[in-house]
């Protein structure tokens, strides 16, 4: 027969948990004494003796009273639990040890309190046709439990216990069975006649399978220990089944359970769940923090716990002063201080004659306005100075300590307003002194297949670029789509030497076919005397065709100057063999 446990008459679990929290007393309910010893319950025939009572609250916790003395037909109770320290609550006591003993505060003093006689334990053994309950004096007894019937899930038995004893006897031949009693026992204890298994009683679950093996009705049994799929969290017991159909709880310390406290740190104790305070000072909560929307900048310390299970915020306070030219401020959650804002007033000989740099230094100055009529601030100083000779552009100069009122005009490629500016007197339209457009042959020979005359331009700004000229620079060299003549910008300004010496006056004259001086001076000013050089292009700067295949080729011929020369040859006078290594290219800065 399939048959439900009935409810009985007992504590429940629940009501118990709420009467311990409020710390109601029992009929057993004992406290510290001030000698650490309390008197034990008297035991009654043939009972047990009384719990022995509760020892002295210490620092630390002190040895358990004396038991109760029992009588001939009982033996004495056990010895009282060791004193606890101060509690604010049950919680803060240690752990007595026995589901039947629980923790009690009273006055700020940790006791113990015997759960009434009857109290079911949490953990029972289904269809026993028993019931371990608590004593009364915290202990357990074993108790017959007739409505705690051996269910077997079998229409045709009779689930019954007597006197504590469980029997599945067989129902009567014939007795309905199956979904609907539409089957029939065969007064054996099998219900007869299915054709699958949904057609026998029950429900199917994690710990039984209904089946239909040869037209009877049977259960399979999940294997004793296996783990069932929904399970109570953090109640320190594992739901699994029993071998016979049942669901039972065994014991999983691993089931911690969580009370969303920080303070508090929960356990399980060989399944009974636990909860202790977490020392004075762990952090907790909020913290440290440090907020700069305000001015100052307030700061607030690690939030901590109580030593009671409680996390006490700590309280925000202004970040300290900074020294002269910083700010307070916040770096990441701690005060600290940054550089004030440049030019804040600060003491730098006197009082407040100086100004904040930005980078935490007090200064004489920060720019030229805050100095004399004649001076200018040297900025990395932060020094007023005379302006020419100072090393920096300054004041009206053109450029660095040079144009301007200053008595030094500026050199080729400084800046300039007019020609005064400029010692060549010639200020060019980008506003800088064109003294001169640099020309020189490069310090090293120069493959033919150089990579047309745009790789030419970028060999000779290579080699501008190793010796410190400034500008763009560009070969004298023509391919097929580009030549002198179509790539430069023609220069109104002499082109000179490195050394100074001027090879033409102007892009005409440097295009008439006669040189003022041969180029033989390299990008370093070194001289080299003599030797060829790649150009494809006549004197006009017109390219002639003779250029080892648009100078990507080691391959055929090349057209070539000779350095030392100052009339027409010096940009054509034969081809040459393009894979010769020893020529050379004109540079000319634009």
């Amino acid at each position: 027969m399939i048959a439900s446990r009935s409810a009985l008459g007992l504590v429940s679990l629940s009501a118990l948990v709420s009467t311990m929290n409020l710390g109601c007393l029992g009929p057993e309910l004992t406290f510290a004494a001030d000698d650490g010893s309390g008197g034990g319950s008297t035991g009654s025939t043939g009972g047990t003796g009384g719990t022995g009572g509760a020892g002295t609250t210490t620092a630390t916790s002190s040895a358990g009273g004396a038991g109760g003395t029992g009588t001939t037909s009982g033996p004495g109770g056990g010895g009282g639990s060791g004193g606890g320290g101060n509690c604010q609550s049950p919680e803060d006591c240690p752990d007595t040890g026995s589901f039947c003993v629980a923790r009690t505060c009273e006055a700020e003093q940790c006791g113990t309190e015997n759960l009434p006689a009857d109290t079911a334990l949490p953990s029972q053994e289904p269809g026993d046709c028993r019931l371990v309950a608590c004593d009364g004096e915290g202990g357990t007894v074993d108790l017959v439990d007739d409505g705690d019937l051996p269910e077997d899930f079998n229409d045709c038995t009779i689930d019954l216990c007597s006197s504590g004893e469980p029997s599945n006897d067989p129902e009567p031949l014939d007795t309905p069975c199956g979904a609907g009693g539409t089957l029939f026992c065969d007064g054996a204890g099998q219900c007869t006649g299915c054709g699958n298994p949904s057609e026998c009683s029950g429900i199917d679950d994690d710990c039984k399978a209904r089946t239909c093996e040869g037209g009877v009705c049977g259960v399979d049994f999940t294997a004793d220990g296996v783990a069932i799929d929904v399970q109570t969290a953090g109640d320190c017991q594992l739901a699994v089944c029993d071998g016979a159909g049942n669901v039972t709880d065994q014991i999983d310390d691993g089931d911690v359970p969580d009370d969303l406290e920080e303070c508090t740190a929960e356990s399980c104790d060989g399944g009974v769940p636990g909860s202790t305070n977490l020392e004075t000072g762990i952090p907790c909560g909020e913290g440290p923090t440090c907020d700069d929307a305000a001015f100052p900048p307030v700061s607030k310390p690690q939030d901590i716990c109580s030593g009671f299970g409680a996390c006490v915020a700590q309280a925000e306070e202004p970040c300290p002063a900074a020294p002269p030219c910083f700010v307070p401020t916040c770096e990441g959650v701690s005060c600290g201080n940054e550089p004030s804002a440049i030019d804040v007033p600060c003491d730098f000989a006197g009082s407040l004659d100086g100004f904040c740099d930005g980078f935490g230094s007090c200064v004489e100055c920060t720019s030229d306005d805050q100095c004399g009529v004649d001076e200018s601030c040297d900025l990395g100083a932060g020094q007023c100075e005379s302006t020419c000779g100072n090393g920096s552009l300054d004041g009206d100069e053109t450029d660095t300590d040079c144009g301007g009122s200053c008595p030094a005009d500026c050199g080729f490629g400084e800046g300039c307003l007019t020609g005064e500016d400029c010692q060549s007197t010639f200020c060019g339209t980008d506003l800088t002194c064109e003294e001169a457009k640099v020309v020189f042959i490069t310090s090293t020979p120069v493959f033919a297949n150089v990579g047309g005359a745009a790789g030419g331009d970028t060999t000779c700004q290579a080699f501008a670029a190793s010796a410190g000229l400034p500008g763009v620079f560009m070969a004298w060299l023509s391919d097929v789509g580009s030549s002198p003549s179509s790539r430069f910008s023609p220069s109104t300004a002499p082109y000179r030497r490195p050394d100074g010496a001027v090879v033409a006056s102007d892009w005409l004259a440097l295009t008439s076919g006669v040189l003022q001086n041969a180029i033989i001076i390299d990008e370093l000013g070194n001289t080299v005397f003599g030797g060829e050089v790649w150009t494809g292009t006549d004197f006009s700067g017109i390219g002639n065709g003779d250029d080892c295949g648009d100078w990507t080729s080691l391959a055929g011929t090349g057209g070539v100057g000779v350095s030392s020369a100052t009339d027409l040859a010096w940009t054509t006078v034969y081809s040459q063999f393009c894979n010769r290594d020893n020529v050379r290219l004109y540079c000319f800065q634009q």
